[in-house]
């Protein structure tokens, strides 16, 4: 275990989660507490328990065990339902990014040899001629209502097929098709790696890493008895661990159906809201959007976790001046089952107040991983040099899906190797860049990130993405792609001079592109590979 500072501080606690699988997080909550408020639906702990039940219990007497049950709609009670229901039954949960295209779909169902897809109506309806073309047959289960219960795994996925109706299984008790999940050790969740470096890879997450997870990230921000906390994140993300940080400690969870900054604010004030989770692009939208939204009270919000990316110093210090609540920040992956490390509220207070170069830091790793930080042969250096950040703990991932050579490359003697440089100085973790954004230019190491943070100081920028660009000449060149802030202007030289000011001349963009928008994932991180591509087919950029 690790030495972290954040178990000195912490009050005595279990080593291990409250819980052994995840569905037991709803039998064993106060049954009258409300588990969640979806689309303004409201469930108890007692009717989500038993909707799961009845739902694994269906699944449990025709999907095989270990079989793959892809999910597949934007966020709803139904969807939580599922992320504990399938792993009750013994089966694994495949979550599907409702923003792709269905070939992709297919592609995962294929990859997996999926044997259901239970989701929203209309992207069923997009799916199935894509299923019929593939000749590939998987019970579609719709999560809406009205539909006849009509469908069977044998009859699915035809041309005409009928959707079988969750709400009908979901209210209908039938008698347990085998013993339900009890291995905690077991596969739950399947989640696509956010395929910002390149294919996604299927991460296998068990009960157990997932839960401790969840443990873990209650140990660094505590979950108060009265919280209540808005998830605005895709549940198809690794970031759905959030729901079961508190609904170990049974508090409600407010779900959305899709991100929306004013929907959000609305929300936060109509259920008293205390705590969420955002992104740095989402915060920027939220900032903008409350400036607007002058009477909704947020009085009720006491903290904010985010991360997914690093967030520019000066949107955390704007995000700190207008909400008045506590910041945390959370550095984790899929591989990890969420978060690891964790910069907290105090560290936040005393970098605005005191010591601001704490606010560059991802944190201190929970009491339930170790960190370490190793050189290209896999051996730990000392204090302040930079190297890969390996993670060792009960949360890391099981491997990748059918990937043994992948699987062998990321873990190492139960090391988690993350592909993300870093440097450790007393306990602090300081992310460097993904190994793979280093850009090297005549020989010289170039940290993406490093470039992002000068430019972010230009007051006409509001979002950037460096990234490396082959060439002849230097092996690779700096390029950014900028969006700049509405009715601002800055031109390429100006953009440049400012550069200079801050950065070696090596670091310096060669190319720049000014650009509506930056390519994004569900959880709101840039997908630099396409910011390359855009680089690599368009004619509007010019040397810097």
């Amino acid at each position: 275990m690790s030495n972290s500072p954040i178990r000195a501080a912490m009050p005595e606690f279990e080593t291990r989660p409250p819980a052994s699988i995840l569905s037991d997080l709803l039998r064993v909550a106060p049954k009258a507490t409300v588990a969640w408020i979806a689309n303004e639906e409201t469930r108890t702990f007692a009717e989500a328990s038993e909707r799961c039940a009845n739902v694994a219990n269906w699944l449990g007497a025709w999907a095989p065990v270990d079989g793959v049950i892809a999910i597949l709609g934007e966020n709803s009670g139904t969807y939580i339902e599922c992320l504990y229901a399938i792993p009750d039954a013994q089966c694994r949960a495949l979550l599907l990014n409702y923003r792709h295209h269905p070939r992709e779909w297919v592609a995962m169902l294929q990859r997996t040899q999926a044997v259901a897809v239970v989701g929203d109506l209309e992207l069923l309806e997009q799916l199935a001629p894509f299923l019929a073309a593939a000749r590939l047959t998987v019970q579609l289960i719709a999560f809406d209502p009205g539909r006849p219960n009509e469908a069977t795994p044998s009859d699915a996925a035809a041309p005409d097929c009928a959707y079988a109706s969750y709400e009908q299984i979901a209210t209908s008790s039938s008698q347990p098709g085998r013993t339900l999940a009890s291995d905690p050790d077991a596969c739950a969740w399947l989640v696509p790696t956010s395929g910002t470096t390149g294919t996604p890879k299927l991460a296998m997450l068990s009960h157990n890493s997932l839960l401790t997870a969840a443990w873990g990230c209650h140990l660094a921000r505590p979950v108060a008895a009265d919280d209540v906390y808005l998830y605005p994140f895709p549940l198809c993300h690794v970031a759905a661990y959030n729901v079961l940080v508190y609904h170990q400690h049974a508090r409600p969870i407010v779900v959305m159906r899709r991100f929306d900054a004013p929907a959000i604010i609305a929300l936060i004030a109509k259920h008293q809201c205390t705590a969420t989770s955002l992104a740095p692009t989402m915060l920027s939208l939220l900032l903008d959007a409350h400036a607007f939204e002058q009477g909704e009270n947020l009085s009720s919000l006491r903290s904010i976790g985010y991360g997914s990316s690093a967030i520019p110093a000066p949107l955390l210090r704007r995000a700190i001046g207008d909400l008045g609540c506590d910041f945390s920040q959370g550095y984790g992956m899929t591989e990890l089952s969420g978060n690891a490390v964790f910069l907290d509220a105090t560290d936040h207070s005393s970098g605005v107040d005191h010591n601001p170069e704490l606010l560059t830091k991802a944190g201190r790793a929970t009491p339930l991983v170790e960190l370490r930080i190793v050189d290209d042969d896999g051996q730990p250096v000392s204090d302040g040099v930079v190297g890969e950040i390996t993670v060792r703990g009960a949360q890391i991932m099981i491997g990748y899906f059918n990937d043994p050579t992948a699987t062998s490359e990321a873990l190492r003697n139960n090391w988690l190797f993350t592909g993300d440089l870093g440097v450790l100085t007393d306990g602090y973790l300081r992310v460097v860049d993904r190994k793979k954004d280093v850009i090297i230019t005549g020989g010289e190491n170039v940290a993406s990130r490093e470039v992002e943070a000068v430019l972010y100081q230009h007051p006409s920028v509001a979002e950037v993405a460096v990234v490396g660009l082959s060439d002849e000449r230097w092996g690779e060149i700096v390029a950014a792609a900028i969006v700049l802030r509405p009715g601002l202007a800055v031109s390429e030289e100006a953009l440049t001079t400012h550069c200079r000011q801050s950065l070696a001349g090596f670091k310096i963009p060669r190319r720049m592109a000014f650009v509506a928008e930056l390519p994004k994932n569900t959880t709101g991180k840039i997908e630099k590979p396409r910011v390359r591509e855009y680089f690599a087919t368009t004619e509007t950029t010019h040397s810097a």
